[in-house]
């Protein structure tokens, strides 16, 4: 599998290979957090004899008037009534619309939000889907609100009841249109270790090396936490 190369180039071929998996789980688990954070306004915190939530708050969550699943639907209205309620409410505006594919599927292909874009040659904005190396999908642009429209879901492996076979979970919940300014952020806690003393940083690593089983353990260590700015520039619609 290694062909000629050294020891110490096999050692440092496998310690990449297990800090890049350390790193998609970290970030995994990051994604997760940030997303529960902006759609339920909580974090569920479980490990190793520790278990609880963290609550920020009540996000608004809405029901237009006319869901987007009918031709009928106000989708302009809907997203303005949904800045303009921000915007009053915390004197702070979103600076992006994230839907997931259910509720972007009905926004590009609603005859309403088409024919505005037609008619204004594109005055009101563009409609340009193409994909970001984050898996995100950008839609496009729409005026006068100067926001950039994304698509997104990701899903995570949830352990079925029998302890044996797992299940794909969507995180973002199905045709919800979420509206939130970009000052959130992650904090990180320290982490400790007997020989490195307290280590704050995103990411904290540990080598510990045993001369009698002539081996190497190492690992990657992170103690993520969403940080809601301002729970009430957050605003959800569920469209579907």
């Amino acid at each position: 599998i290694y062909g000629g190369k050294s020891p110490e180039e096999r050692k440092s071929e496998l310690l990449s290979e297990s800090f890049a998996e350390f790193e998609e789980q970290i970030t995994r688990r990051e994604e997760a957090m940030c997303i529960e954070a902006l759609f339920t306004g909580k974090v569920v915190v479980e490990g190793e004899g520790i278990k609880g939530e963290i609550k920020y708050g009540t996000i608004n969550n809405t029901v237009p008037a006319t869901l987007w699943t009918s031709p009928n639907a106000d989708i302009i209205g809907d997203i303005q009534g949904a800045i303009t309620s921000i915007g009053e409410n915390t004197g702070l505006r979103p600076e992006m619309i994230l839907m997931d594919p259910v509720a972007a599927k009905l926004f590009v292909e609603n005859e309403k939000v088409q024919k505005l874009l037609d008619i204004r040659n594109y005055h009101m904005g563009e409609v340009n889907p193409s994909e970001l190396p984050s898996g995100a999908i950008y839609i496009g642009t729409l005026a006068p609100f100067g926001l950039p429209i994304y698509s997104y879901q990701t899903q995570n492996s949830i352990l079925s009841a029998d302890g044996k076979t797992y299940d794909n979970k969507s995180l973002i919940p199905e045709g919800t249109v979420l509206l939130a300014p970009s000052n959130n952020t992650v904090a990180y806690g320290p982490a400790a270790d007997v020989t490195q003393g307290i280590i704050v940083a995103e990411r904290s690593v540990f080598t510990d090396n045993d001369s009698k089983s002539n081996t190497v353990e190492i690992r990657t260590e992170s103690r993520p936490l969403p940080v809601i700015f301002d729970i009430e520039a957050i605003k959800v619609l569920k469209v579907k």
